[in-house]
């Protein structure tokens, strides 16, 4: 129970970043809404069908289309650096233009997904970048 209880709250925390950029932006100002958001679960595990690897929900996943859904943003550039490949984000978004979706990860790692062929399908190919790196 407190496993879940503390993914919700991390899952939370993305959509309120959110809000927080979306305000601030919104405002003329001479110094840009700069955010990160260091929680944990991570959720970038988490695939559409349910949790993995320690994640329960994807966290990136449900902000992104939370700023497109409920704050009208059209397009989302995600950037994750981890030892690991954020495989349940890139699932999610393998086949949307309008989540870009970068990953620098070492390669082989767990999940050994995030290859740098993997670049997105149908509509969003193109939209995803992977770079694993040595070990």
């Amino acid at each position: 129970m407190q496993t879940f209880q503390e993914s919700l709250i991390a899952a939370g925390a993305g959509l309120s970043l959110v809000d927080h950029v979306v305000v601030a932006a919104s405002k003329v100002s001479l110094t840009p809404a700069i955010e990160f958001a260091l929680i944990r679960p991570p959720g970038h595990h988490a695939v559409p069908k349910g949790p993995m690897g320690f994640c329960v929900f994807g966290n990136v996943a449900i902000a992104a289309r939370y700023a497109q859904r409920a704050r009208g943003l059209q397009r989302v550039f995600i950037i994750d650096f981890d030892v690991h490949h954020r495989n349940g984000t890139n699932d999610v978004f393998y086949d949307d233009p309008d989540m870009f979706f970068l990953s620098t990860h070492q390669e082989g790692s767990y999940p050994a997904t995030g290859k740098i062929d993997n670049i997105g399908c149908g509509n969003g190919e193109g939209a995803m970048l992977n770079l694993p790196l040595a070990g």
